[in-house]
């Protein structure tokens, strides 16, 4: 997962509830939605995928919902690996 750096450093997933993926901390001001949605849509569709507005980043969580839990699951696997 080329944007998910390490738990110390970069973006990191939380875990994956049914179908979605929580980014809790990492956040660039330049990472937007599109962005975002790009890099993961590698491990499958992605349905809905929402950011924060950079100057709430520290009180909200990014997310992205994808279109089974399986394909959540295999890119959260990416990204802890």
């Amino acid at each position: 997962c080329p944007v998910v750096a390490s738990p110390t450093g970069g973006l990191w997933p939380a875990m994956a509830f049914n179908d979605s993926i929580d980014i809790i901390s990492g956040l660039t001001e330049g990472t937007n939605r599109v962005s975002l949605k790009s890099v993961f849509s590698q491990f499958g569709e992605v349905e809905v995928c929402w950011v924060p507005p950079p100057n709430q980043r520290n009180e909200a969580y990014a997310f992205i919902r994808f279109k089974s839990k399986d394909i959540a699951a295999l890119a959260l696997q990416a990204c802890t690996e």
